[in-house]
């Protein structure tokens, strides 16, 4: 909806439809509430060191990490450890390291906002050349309700 303004320029309103619009899927969302993810991701072993892609919410949305578990033919029980990043592989952004297979957090307790994304790397004994294969479990929730987090 055009509005003309008496300076003599144009102000462009959104119609009631389209507020409309926006609201109902917002609603949507805020309905749908709390989402349980298991995310699963894939990487090739290359010279015994392995990262995943980077993983991070959509936009408007905030995720609780709860678990990630690691395995494939690289992964070689004890010997193989992984660590967990926020952003970059930097000594600055790492949320821990010597993970063996697994690790778990309350949820709660690692919260992902978005732009911000995890980052899974590590060390592999196994089979070279081989899939590395990562799964992470979150709880998925829109921004406005991340409260509930608490």
């Amino acid at each position: 909806m055009k509005t003309k303004l008496e300076a003599g320029m144009w102000l462009d309103l959104l119609t009631r439809d389209e507020v409309a619009a926006v609201l109902k899927g917002w609603q949507a969302e805020l309905v749908r509430g709390v989402t349980f993810r298991t995310l699963p991701l894939r990487t090739d072993q290359a010279g015994g060191f392995w990262t995943m892609p980077p993983a991070a919410p959509a936009a408007g949305f905030v995720w609780s990490l709860t678990r990630i578990a690691v395995a494939g033919n690289a992964i070689v029980g004890a010997n193989d450890a992984f660590s967990v990043y926020f952003d970059e592989i930097a000594p600055s952004q790492i949320i821990g390291s010597g993970f063996i297979r697994q690790t778990t957090w309350d949820p709660g307790v690692l919260v992902v906002n978005g732009p911000r994304q995890i980052i899974v790397t590590g060390a592999a004994t196994g089979v070279a050349g081989t899939d590395v294969f990562a799964a992470l479990s979150v709880v998925e929730l829109p921004v406005q309700l991340a409260w509930q987090l608490i």
